[in-house]
């Protein structure tokens, strides 16, 4: 009796050391197949611009006299996930600008619309999930930071001065239709269901080319952004 008890024992242990290593191994198989997948993600965001810009006079000072306003940006993106990585073509609308006060509260309000594509590239910078809406039973949040890199067109674009003369920078020549930016992103992210995820982003922008046509004083636009995004997963 004792003999079938220690055989029936050894029988267990070797039973569930089997399932244990079994279980192991598809585990494995599963993380090594999600680290190689890769998600494709629709998303839509919104929020608000604070710009302004940087002037750099002849001189070579730069003018302080220049302030925010408060601007729109929306647009429209994908985002290619594979593992850690996360790859974002984008086109987006933005109003940005400026505002200027002066010696003797002279003043002015430079308000402007562009349409921008973009590229950027996040990194996940902790251990969350391996794909983009979710999968295994890791975190089911994620933050990001990378940088993105764009073409921006001027749409339209004014100068008031002391609330009553308009004029068009556009029309007048004044300003260069083109731009390039770079920005800084961070972005916290959190998943809603298996389709939906929710992000919230911050971007910080330069605008790499000189905007003005004077060619002996420097302007380039500057503006954070502060969005909100709703991405839905292309189940393919």
């Amino acid at each position: 009796m004792k003999k079938v008890f220690v055989f029936g024992f050894m029988l267990l242990f070797i039973f569930n050391g089997y399932s244990s290593i079994s279980i192991f191994d598809i585990d494995s198989r599963v993380l090594r197949s999600e680290k190689r997948r890769t998600d494709f993600a629709l998303g839509l965001f919104g929020g608000l611009n604070s710009s302004k810009f940087v002037f750099i006079q002849s001189t070579g000072q730069q003018d302080k006299n220049y302030d925010y306003i408060t601007g729109s940006n929306y647009g429209i993106n994908l985002v290619i996930a594979s593992g850690f990585h996360q790859f974002r073509p984008e086109i987006s609308f933005h109003k940005g600008g400026a505002k200027y006060i002066g010696p003797d509260n002279n003043h002015a309000l430079y308000q402007t619309s562009y349409v921008n594509v973009n590229f950027g590239y996040l990194l996940n910078i902790i251990r969350s999930r391996y794909d983009f809406m979710g999968a295994g039973n890791a975190a089911p949040y994620s933050i990001r930071i990378g940088v993105l890199v764009g073409f921006n067109y001027m749409l339209n674009g004014t100068q008031t001065i002391n609330d009553y003369t308009e004029i068009s920078l556009i029309r007048s020549d004044a300003f260069s239709r083109f731009d390039l930016n770079t920005s800084g992103i961070i972005t916290f992210g959190i998943r809603l269901t298996n389709l939906l995820a929710f992000n919230v982003e911050y971007r910080f922008n330069y605008g790499m080319l000189q905007i003005e046509k004077d060619p002996l004083q420097k302007t380039h636009n500057l503006h954070h952004s502060f969005l909100l995004a709703i991405y839905h997963k292309l189940d393919w």
